[in-house]
């Protein structure tokens, strides 16, 4: 059967890849992306750098921001050091963020126990739709498909530690909320969304 085991998964991976594959060969457009490919590149080349990302705002060291967004330095910091400053290797990143943002959709859609062919046709939904483009195809979109990743693995490890009392979800649904934190300030929204999804989870089973 198609929708047994990983094979969802798969399948929006080879659809997601398919769909987003041309990004591959975009520049940089100047719209952030020269600031914290090129501008920056100096101080990402640095890997010891990582640690110095939890210290600075989104524009260091280039200019000032109020937003404090250190995950997204750190994954620019990888491609940097990974391919330098070619723009394949940043473009590569987002579509791989991308496909686990979707995948991580299907998951969360199935433990909140829509049956798998639902689940897996609004994850394939949301992989293709034309409105996240620019999620993938802009390179700081990228922060919108990590902190999907997070907040989606922190709500289905919070679900199961409620199903389960086992203290390691728990512990990895913390991991992910400070990382979700770490990524952009919508995250402060999850523990309020999170009231709501064990009440209605029954309900949303169809």
């Amino acid at each position: 059967m198609f929708l047994a085991g990983l094979r969802p998964i798969l399948g929006i991976a080879v659809i997601g890849f398919s769909v987003y594959a041309i990004t591959l060969s975009f520049g940089l457009v100047h719209l952030d992306d020269s600031r914290y490919v090129l501008d920056h590149y100096q101080f990402n080349s640095r890997f010891s750098n990582i640690f110095e990302a939890f210290k600075q705002n989104i524009n260091y060291p280039s200019g000032e921001s109020a937003y404090y967004r250190p995950i997204q330095t750190v994954t620019h910091i990888i491609d940097a050091h990974i391919g330098g400053e070619n723009p394949f290797f940043y473009h590569f990143t987002n579509v791989i963020l991308h496909l686990i943002a979707s995948s991580a959709l299907f998951l969360f859609f199935s433990k909140i126990g829509f049956k798998r062919g639902l689940a897996f046709f609004l994850a394939l939904l949301f992989t293709v739709h034309p409105a996240l483009a620019g999620a993938v195809a802009w390179i700081p979109g990228r922060i919108d498909s990590l902190l999907t990743i997070f907040i989606l693995l922190s709500a289905i490890f919070f679900l199961q530690y409620r199903e389960t009392k086992r203290l390691m979800y728990f512990a990895a649904h913390i991991a992910c909320f400070t990382l979700a934190l770490f990524t952009k300030e919508l995250a402060l929204m999850l523990p309020l969304l999170l009231l709501f999804v064990p009440a209605h989870a029954l309900a949303l089973r169809l």
